[in-house]
């Protein structure tokens, strides 16, 4: 979550939070009433534990957004920029200071927002960075290796959060050149993919351009404070209650050595508010008092922890993100849900808990995706590997196959949340499981692409083996002229059902797919029918490539498709965009 220099900040009000719980009917309720007393410090927070406090919220905003994945914020046009819609089908919905929507544009699938003082909006996701200007239109797209959070300097200088070998944070300049990268990958005994996923963090950027890096997944939670050209000026570590309860629980998730690669969530991302330099941390779990927002100074003190309330008396217990501006405190709900919460703390509130163990009913979490050769990915197996004893699932998600980029082979993705029966305690934790390789072509079937959509995922760029399809023509011999992903196209390449977001022709322009009509419908509606990694052959076997499904269509082995193919080839046409 990213906020581009912002202003001005209501003194927050400082006090304690007391829970003072009774059962009202102590044997047959199953509800717990306490109140919440806030009472003025009498001492500062580095003195004992950091203040615990109420901040209530009764207002939903950006709900014309969808599911919220990302936010941003320019306070000089005090617009926001919200990356929303459904997963594989991001949008940016720009509002006003008064949460009224002005635009939106599509984008494509996508991981992170941020934006420049002049109102540019850079996203991050499908291992590339692209810039857009005010109105939608995309203005320069580059390669960047797993870009998992984004933010950008006063300068103009990109800020990108991303472990690999050369370092944590990336600095790049408009033009896609890589300037710097700093801060050091930690060593897990892991495999290296999980090792990555331990390393991940948010990045967030300062009222004078100072970096920070939140480790959002590692067993030692910390937060690194960078200057803009990558010194390293401190470290420190987030603590509390739940955040010790958790990272316990993530060493013993490692321990167990999983095949897929994941586990607990630690933090859910962070924020820095302009006005007063303060780093705030959005928490994706809490103990049943509900603390999911920590705050702490520029220097490491931790100044409070946060208890959110929505309405009369639901407490947020798990939260996606945050973003911290001079209006108030935009946090995330699990459900991609914003809500607006003021920055003063609340004084004397009654609340009464949903039940004494303060989870609701168990959720369905089965996830799995059938691998070729009979055999299972199976995510819940994980999951259930992973889940404590008293822990109920209360909350999943699931993706398969192309949907599921974590895991590999057509396998399966998947995120859920913990529940404890006894103590009331929410968590997160995501997991993925692989497929075999597949013995058989599929689109890009040997091409893990990782870092510059070219087909190999190495970071010399090379395409060793690759076998990207399907046949794509040149007709006027003037060069290729695609839409990509600015201009997508849902398209059912795999013949299975589900469409893909998909690069495409050009409407207007002479560049055009070889397909063949094979059910005689009149359309050209899958994979099947274009010459690649989908193309059925005559054994019965999936192409490998485009040029393979060509091939059966030379029967005299001259090495040439022609007239003379006429009877084998059928009727070939080529369809532009």
């Amino acid at each position: 979550m990213r906020n581009n220099g912002l202003r001005g900040s209501p003194t927050l009000q400082k006090g304690i939070i007391f829970f003072m719980p009774w059962l009202r009917t102590p044997v047959k309720s199953r509800r717990l009433a306490f109140v919440v007393v806030v009472i003025p410090l009498l001492y500062p927070a580095q003195h004992g534990e950091a203040p615990k406090r109420l901040l209530r919220s009764s207002q939903q905003v950006f709900a014309e957004a969808g599911e919220v994945r990302a936010l941003a914020y320019l306070d000089r046009e005090e617009r926001f920029y919200v990356l929303g819609g459904l997963p594989h089908r991001r949008e940016v919905f720009l509002y006003d200071r008064r949460h009224h929507m002005l635009n939106r544009f599509f984008v494509g699938d996508a991981t992170d927002i941020a934006t420049d003082a002049q109102g540019r909006t850079y996203i991050a996701g499908d291992h590339r960075i692209t810039i857009f200007d005010r109105r939608g239109r995309m203005l320069h797209s580059f390669p960047a290796p797993f870009p998992e959070s984004l933010a950008v300097l006063s300068d103009g200088r990109i800020v990108i959060g991303s472990p690999t070998a050369e370092g944590l944070v990336h600095i790049y300049d408009p033009f896609g050149r890589r300037l710097a990268s700093f801060g050091t990958m930690r060593e897990f005994r892991a495999s290296a993919a999980q090792n990555r996923w331990l390393n991940i963090g948010d990045v967030a950027v300062g009222r004078r351009d100072e970096i920070y890096y939140i480790f959002v997944h590692s067993p030692e939670p910390s937060i690194l404070k960078f200057s803009p050209d990558g010194d390293l000026l401190a470290e420190f570590e987030i603590k509390g209650k739940w955040v010790r309860y958790i990272v316990q629980r993530q060493w013993e998730s490692l321990a167990m050595e999983s095949e897929g690669v994941g586990g607990f969530h630690i933090v859910a991302g962070g924020s820095v508010d302009a006005a007063s330099g303060h780093i705030w941390v959005a928490l994706p779990g809490s103990e049943m008092s509900g603390e999911v927002v920590h705050e702490y100074s520029p220097e490491g003190l931790k100044i409070g922890e946060y208890a959110l309330l929505i309405g009369p008396r639901k407490l947020l217990r798990i939260t996606k993100g945050i973003l911290v501006t001079e209006g108030g405190i935009y946090v995330v709900t699990s459900e991609g849900r914003t809500y607006l919460f003021p920055k003063a703390a609340s004084s004397v509130v009654e609340l009464e808990s949903e039940e004494l163990e303060n989870c609701p009913p168990p959720a369905d979490y089965s996830c799995s995706n059938p691998c070729a050769g009979g055999s299972l990915a199976n995510c819940k197996a994980d999951v259930d590997a992973h889940k404590g004893s008293n822990d109920i699932v209360i909350g999943s998600t699931c993706a398969v196959g192309a949907d599921a980029p974590q895991s590999t082979n057509g396998g399966c993705a998947q995120t859920v949340t913990f529940c404890d029966l006894t103590t009331g305690k929410r968590s997160t934790y995501s997991t993925s499981a692989n497929c075999p390789p597949r013995p058989e072509g599929r689109a890009y079937a040997n091409c893990n692409d990782r870092i510059d959509n070219d087909g190999d995922w190495l970071v010399d760029y090379d395409d060793e083996d690759c076998l990207a399809s399907p046949i794509l023509l040149d007709v006027a011999g003037d060069g290729f002229h695609l839409a990509g992903l600015s201009e997508p196209a849902l398209f059912d390449f795999d013949a299975n059902g589900t469409p893909l977001v998909m690069g495409w022709t050009r409407a207007g322009e002479d560049d055009a797919f070889l397909v063949l009509d094979r059910d005689g419908d009149g359309e050209i509606t899958t994979g099947r029918e274009l010459f690649g990694n989908a193309t059925p052959l005559s054994s019965g076997a999936i192409a490998k490539h485009g040029f393979m499904a060509l091939a059966e269509g030379d029967q005299n082995g001259d090495g040439w498709i022609d007239a003379r193919c006429a009877s084998a080839c059928g009727e070939m046409r080529i369809t532009m965009g």
